[in-house]
């Protein structure tokens, strides 16, 4: 999956859990949190793998369970101690999601190909980098109407992180 539907995908989960658990919607704070844990697997695996060659695949540390919830854990604990207790959240929500995005899929189909969960204890499958998606891919009917409703629980959700990103903007800006 693309980067931006691991962000949304991250989004729906969050914001389902927040007001199935908390009677809320996901906390503005929690939004930068949430936007890097639905990144973060690619950005530990791709580069060690492809780049450096110091991983067997794009799928394997940072996808690996047995990564990501020791790296959660101490996240939660890290976030709680400094009184951001839905920044914790937030990140372990969008890695968690991120992982179930990529493995559900192979479940269902490929089992052997979702090794990646527990690496190193079953190796991980090597695959060729990806070419660049065609845009039928990019820019199907179903893609646009997915991101349209992910745009349409944003902004039910009171558009959380928007003020932010804006305060981030002009703080990178006005420098």
């Amino acid at each position: 999956m693309l980067p931006p539907g691991h962000v949304a995908v991250g989004y729906l989960a969050y914001s389902a859990l927040r007001r199935a658990i908390h009677g809320d919607v996901p906390p503005a704070s929690a939004i930068p949190w949430l936007l890097l844990g639905t990144q973060l697997p690619d950005l530990i695996d791709k580069p060690l793998a492809w780049w450096f060659g110091v991983l067997p695949a794009g799928r394997s540390l940072a996808h690996s369970l047995l990564f990501a919830v020791p790296l959660l854990l101490l996240a939660r604990r890290w976030f709680r101690r400094s009184d951001r207790p839905g920044a914790g959240e937030g990140l372990a929500v969008g890695y968690l999601s991120h992982l179930l995005v990529d493995a559900a899929p192979l479940l269902w189909s490929r089992p052997e190909l979702a090794s990646f969960l527990v690496w190193p204890v079953l190796p991980a499958q090597v695959r060729p980098r990806p070419a660049i998606w065609p845009p039928q891919v990019l820019f199907s009917p179903t893609e646009l109407a997915f991101g349209l409703v992910i745009a349409l629980v944003w902004i039910a959700d009171g558009t959380p992180g928007l003020e932010y990103a804006r305060w981030m903007r002009g703080r990178l800006i006005d420098r």
